[in-house]
Formats: C-alpha cells, sequence, structure tokens
C-alpha cells in the first residue's frame, strides 16, 4: 500500500470513529432525558457528556483536515 492509499485509508477509519463516537454521544444524550433525576443532576451529566464528547471527537476532526507533507519543497 503506497503512502496516498495509507492516508486516505486512515482518513476513512478516523471518519468512520467520529461517525461511531457520535452515534454513541446521541444515544447518551436521548437516554439522560428517560432518567428519573432533578434537572440539576441531568444538567451536570449533560454538561460532563459534552466535555468528554468534545474531547474523544476534536482531536479526530483536527487530525484529519491537517494536511500531511512528507517532503520539504525543492529549492530551484
Amino acid at each position: 500500500m503506497n503512502r496516498d492509499e495509507q492516508r486516505k485509508n486512515l482518513k476513512y477509519h478516523r471518519e468512520q470513529l467520529i461517525k461511531d463516537l457520535e452515534t454513541f454521544y446521541t444515544d447518551a444524550f436521548n437516554q439522560l432525558s428517560e432518567l428519573d433525576l432533578n434537572e440539576i443532576a441531568i444538567a451536570k451529566l449533560t454538561q460532563i457528556l459534552l466535555q468528554s464528547r468534545d474531547g474523544a471527537i476534536t482531536p479526530l476532526e483536527k487530525k484529519i483536515e491537517r494536511p500531511i507533507i512528507t517532503t520539504a519543497p525543492s529549492k530551484s
């Protein structure tokens, strides 16, 4: 597998992981509404979930957007 194929493969798997994480967090948020907790407890859990989601997904998104430079530009 050449470098370009490896990069595309990694990007695909990162994107798939992001989708899987989004599904997980969506399900978790939906479950919060079904819990028999007061509003303060739900708000605290929501905040923790949002922080967790941000910590899990943001680095993956940044990695996808970051270009890969494999060689230095040649001086002509």
